[in-house]
């Protein structure tokens, strides 16, 4: 996967210490879904849109673990969000000049 990742828009999310909530605002009848464990830090990751290579450093650092140990499950787990429609992957939106 090549490219920013960065959150959807479309998103409402809660924060709790060990897991998050996701709610999707563009499909109110979906039931939330619940991050925890390392979909949690995962997600914490995407704070700040970056390649995935970005967010296997920063789970990496979370866990205190070498990137090549996490690599493999932050790349899937980004690709399930990317097809669930939770995360966005590819460059960012250009905007209008103003």
């Amino acid at each position: 996967m090549t490219g920013q990742v960065r959150r959807s828009p479309d998103l409402a999310w809660v924060d709790s210490e060990d897991r998050v909530v996701l709610v999707r605002l563009d499909d109110l009848a979906a039931e939330p879904l619940v991050l925890s464990g390392s979909a949690a830090a995962v997600w914490a990751a995407t704070d700040v849109p970056g390649t995935v290579e970005h967010l296997v450093e920063r789970v990496a650092v979370a866990y205190d673990s070498p990137a090549d140990v996490v690599r493999d499950e932050v790349a899937a787990f980004v690709e399930t969000c990317v097809g669930l429609g939770i995360l966005r992957a590819g460059d960012p939106p250009r905007r209008a000049p103003m």
